[in-house]
């Protein structure tokens, strides 16, 4: 299943890599696909700057800012381990790794 939200049209690297950085990110688009170790997410995400951050893997619902289902559209808040900066379809993209409670 694919929800997609926002398109992003220009986007800088965040954070550096290998270290863990302070986010909150609104969900622009939730891709579900099915993985050696079975179903998984890929979750497109973009800061108050537009710059774009994917997650691979599972969000859980404890980092929404409100609400209690993490949809498109839904804030997130935690501090997250930068994992890679690439360029996906011409367009930088953070990726994160691990994440966890917001200090």
């Amino acid at each position: 299943m694919i929800h997609n939200k926002t398109i992003v049209t220009k986007s800088e690297y965040i954070g550096v890599i290998g270290e863990k950085s302070n986010m909150e990110l609104i969900v622009v688009g939730v891709t579900e696909y099915e993985g050696s170790y079975g179903r998984s997410n890929v979750y497109t995400m973009v800061d108050f700057d537009n710059n774009r951050v994917t997650k691979f893997g599972v969000i859980n619902n404890r980092y929404l800012v409100s609400g209690s289902t993490l949809t498109v559209g839904s804030v997130v808040k935690f501090k997250a381990t930068v994992k890679s900066q690439d360029e996906f379809i011409g367009k930088k993209q953070t990726t994160i790794g691990r994440v966890s409670k917001y200090i």
